[in-house]
This record gives C-alpha cells, sequence and structure tokens, in this order.
C-alpha cells in the first residue's frame, strides 16, 4: 500500500521536527547540568566537594561533631564555603577546613602493622600528656607535612578512665616487655645511680623513645634513648663523649685571636655538659672529667653586621663597625661524671 506524495513528505517533517525536539530537549539538560555544576559542588585547597559528601572536621570536640553531611555550598564576592550538617545535629557555615571523608585512606602501614579506621591502637595524645587506647575514627596525612606520616583520629581513653576525642601521631606499647629490654616489663621501676625511682611507662613507635616517669618529678614525662635508658637502669656512674662540630662566634669590636679561642672553649664546654644531659643522664647537672678541644681549620674576618631593633626604630639598624667573626672545626671529648659523685682531683 503506497501513501499519497503530500501524505508522506507531512509525515517526514513530523519525524524531522520531532528529532530536532529530541535533540534540543537533549542539549537543553546538558546545559542545565553545566549550569548546576558550580551550585552543586566547588573546589578548594583542601579538596572537592559536592552536596551530600561527607566530610571531617579535625577540630571537633566529639566524633558526633566531626563528621557530618554538605547540606549547600554559598557563594559570596567570588568566595565558596559549604554548609555542613554534623551528626549531633548543629550546622556550621563559617568557612572551617574539612576533608572528604572519600579522600581519606581507609587504611595504612604503620611501625604495628595495617591500621584501618575502627581498629584500635595505643596513642600518645600530646594534649593530655598522656597514653590511651583509640578507637581510629579518621586516617590523616600528619599536618606537619612529613611524608609517609599520619595522624589518627578518635575517640580515647586514658588509663584513668578519661574519655576524649583527639589526635595523635604517636604509635606506643605499654604492655608486655620493653623493646631492647628482654628483662623489663612496662610499669616496672628501677632505681638510678641518684637514687631516685623512675618507672618505665610507654615506648613511642614514632621517635624510637622510651618514656618515663620519675618520683622527683611526678608532674612531667621523660623520654630517653636506649642508650640514656641503658646507663640510668644500670647505674653507670660515667659516660665518655666524644663529638666534631663546626662552631661559628661573633666577637665584639676589639677582640683578639685569644678572646676568640676563650670564647669557643667555653662554649665547648657548656655545648659537652648539654650532650651528657641529653645522651646519658638526663637533666641533672653533672660534671666534666679530663675535657678536651682541639680546634682546626680556624678563620678569623672582620664583618661589618646589620642588626634588627623594632622596639626603637623600627627597622634594620647598620652597625658602622666591623666586628670579629671566627669560624672553626672543634674536636671535643669528655668523660661525664654526676654532679653529687665524690670530687674530681685536677692537676
Amino acid at each position: 500500500m503506497f501513501l499519497p506524495e503530500s501524505k508522506s513528505r507531512t509525515i517526514d517533517r513530523g519525524v524531522e521536527h520531532l528529532r530536532y525536539t529530541g535533540s534540543l530537549i537533549m542539549l537543553l539538560f546538558a546545559f542545565s547540568a553545566l549550569q548546576a555544576e558550580p551550585n552543586e559542588c566547588m573546589v578548594s585547597s583542601d579538596g572537592r566537594f559536592c552536596i551530600g559528601d561527607r566530610v571531617f572536621y579535625g577540630s571537633g570536640e566529639s566524633k558526633e561533631n566531626s563528621f557530618g553531611v554538605v547540606l549547600s555550598i554559598e557563594t559570596l564576592n567570588d568566595w565558596k564555603w559549604i554548609i555542613v550538617r554534623m551528626d549531633d545535629g548543629t550546622v556550621r557555615s563559617e568557612r572551617h577546613s574539612y576533608k572528604n571523608v572519600k579522600d581519606l585512606p581507609a587504611c595504612i602501614e604503620s611501625k604495628k602493622g595495617q591500621l584501618c579506621t575502627g581498629s584500635k591502637v595505643a596513642v600518645f595524645v600530646q594534649k593530655l600528656y598522656d597514653y590511651g587506647i583509640m578507637e581510629i575514627a579518621a586516617i590523616l596525612p600528619y599536618s606537619r607535612g612529613i611524608e609517609g606520616k599520619y595522624e589518627f583520629y578518635g575517640n580515647i581513653v586514658t588509663p584513668d578512665g578519661k574519655a576524649v576525642f583527639s589526635s595523635a601521631h604517636s604509635l606506643v606499647d605499654f604492655e608486655g616487655e620493653v623493646p631492647e629490654f628482654p628483662e623489663l616489663r612496662f610499669g616496672d621501676s628501677f632505681y638510678n645511680v641518684l637514687g631516685i625511682r623512675e618507672t618505665i611507662y610507654f615506648y613511642d613507635h614514632e621517635d624510637n623513645r622510651y618514656v618515663v616517669k620519675n618520683e622527683a618529678r611526678p608532674g612531667r614525662l621523660s623520654w630517653y634513648s636506649k642508650e640514656k635508658l641503658q646507663f640510668r637502669y644500670t647505674r653507670q656512674k660515667e659516660a665518655k663523649v666524644e663529638i666534631t662540630r663546626k662552631r661559628e662566634e661573633t666577637l665584639g669590636i676589639f677582640s683578639t685571636d685569644r678572646d676568640a679561642y676563650r670564647l669557643l672553649a667555653w662554649r665547648t664546654m657548656l655545648f659537652l655538659v648539654s650532650e651528657c644531659e641529653e645522651r646519658f643522664f638526663g637533666p641533672e647537672e653533672v660534671l666534666l672529667k679530663d675535657p678536651e678541644a682541639i680546634f682546626t681549620d680556624y678563620e678569623s674576618r672582620r664583618v661589618f653586621k646589620t642588626y634588627l631593633d623594632l622596639r626603637h626604630m623600627g627597622g634594620d639598624i647598620f652597625w658602622p663597625l666591623p666586628r670579629k667573626e671566627v669560624t672553626a672545626t672543634v674536636r671535643m671529648s669528655a668523660t661525664c661524671v654526676y654532679k653529687n659523685q665524690p670530687q674530681i682531683v685536677r692537676e
């Protein structure tokens, strides 16, 4: 059966019109989607956020007001920020810094193995100055930008039963055998050479240090290297220190090389005492036995120095006379001895 030519042309025009209309509708939908994108999503230095995304706010006081959902995106003078309804029902409209949960790692490899959100781990909490058991709610790259280091956020319960939501980046051991000291267990006490009792509190995996409590300073914790803990635990009375370091000093206008040597020697003795305290015996005062300092590569020169004095002049002050500047490589050594030991006889 054949249609008249006029009717056939009419049907063809109708089909063509429908195709055109359909294409126009699809184009309008695509254009609408493009137009809606800026209002539905935003990009900032913290990442990309869209309405409905789940986000994390690192300064929350509890888990419930640290997680939320993006309600809307506001714009003012080309500034954009997200409106978030937190899990506790509060709405934040300030321009806080958030992280999109989908951008955060669910698991990481750590010194204690794989850790994931929901894992329980022992951590040291800086603001509490105590350790606790954390149930990890979020894992973020460490705020100081150290590669491979992370911060953990979550609910923490301290040994005294205090519960708090906080962050931590140090993983610790506080039960069982003390690493590198098989004869000791966490919680054991010993008396150092001064007769002061110290208790091994925990081991910090991030700093590779042992944390102890000293009965002479009950409100403080002390971080000891393996070397320092060994000296205190075995009650050794002396320790040898040898260091080579380049030093630089600036002296007065009329200073001589003799003055420079005296200053370098004095600074060296102070440095050795500091090393004795830091590396071996802790913050008690020490004496130096057989100190020695050998200076090589000594250089002396006159230099003009510029000083900054914001209190009076509000800017740089140029000193018109040259001052003496010296540099030298110092090979220093001494035996560290506790100050309360018998006095050392010197020739």
